[in-house]
């Protein structure tokens, strides 16, 4: 990466943890906020890298409608349940997902970064990290959230978390269990430390 952002801050934890929630306070600090899910999303647009890696490797059978969009539950489901298929759609994905982050990074040139993502991979991102907030809360409170927001099944949201990850090496930890206000209130904490 030619530009890097004085602060880049990997905003991670499993999934319905607050990640999403957490980067939009953190947007409230000026941050350029980053959501490596909502870029897999664009990505998988009909004609994108992402769908044609999909189309390519998985076929067909996993793109649905007219305009042929990826069926991201569909695609969820089997590599979800299978460790192969899995590390098989990262390893076609993710340097598509990351490239164009990095990218957004260098037009922008912006000073704080906050970027939400699952993983980051010292071959990737996580070089370009500066610090990482690890967001943790209950499983029953991120299933619930999870059920609200995509109706995953408990042993989907499950099999999802169980191929999570916790970095190693954490610079701050949330603790998201009580509340939208008492989120706001660390992340706001740690924006200003930073």
């Amino acid at each position: 990466m030619a530009y890097k952002p004085k602060v880049l801050l990997g905003v991670t934890g499993y999934l319905g943890s607050g990640k999403s929630t957490a980067l939009k306070y953190f947007k409230k600090h000026d941050f350029l906020v980053i959501d490596a899910d909502e870029v897999v999303h664009e990505l998988y647009e009909p004609g994108k890298d992402g769908w044609r890696k999909i189309k390519d490797f998985f076929g067909e059978e996993y793109l649905r409608g007219a305009k042929g969009k990826v069926n991201r539950p569909k695609l969820r489901k089997v590599v979800f349940n299978n460790t192969a298929k899995l590390k098989i759609l990262e390893k076609l994905v993710q340097p598509v997902v990351f490239n164009e982050i990095r990218k957004r990074i260098q037009k922008a040139k912006p000073e704080k970064v906050a970027l939400e993502s699952t993983t980051f991979d010292k071959q990737r991102l996580g070089m370009d990290v500066t610090h990482i907030l690890w967001i943790d809360s209950t499983q029953k409170a991120c299933y619930e959230r999870c059920f609200k927001k995509r109706k995953l099944t408990k042993q989907e949201h499950k099999n999802i978390i169980n191929h999570q990850k916790k970095p190693r090496k954490i610079h701050f930890t949330i603790r998201n269990n009580k509340g939208l206000k008492e989120l706001r209130q660390k992340v706001d904490k740690i924006a200003k430390k930073l």
